[in-house]
């Protein structure tokens, strides 16, 4: 569950924060010619599970736009 969503564009790149299970995110997203390039600050309670925040990103990423 998402709460508290909060996004805009500027230029080609996706700026975005929101909060999962009570923790807060934030990060952008840029699109260039060949990539997607996601950079996001995550919180420190939620860096235990970083490689299957990671996992599950890049499998949507892959789904939605045949990416990894």
């Amino acid at each position: 569950m998402v709460d508290d969503l909060d996004q805009h564009w500027e230029g080609d790149e996706l700026r975005f924060s929101f909060k999962a299970k009570g923790l807060k995110a934030s990060g952008s997203l840029s699109v260039t010619d060949d990539d997607l390039i996601l950079n996001s600050k995550l919180p420190l309670m939620a860096l235990p599970f970083e490689s299957r925040i990671k996992s599950a990103i890049e499998k949507e990423a892959e789904s939605l736009f045949g990416l990894a």
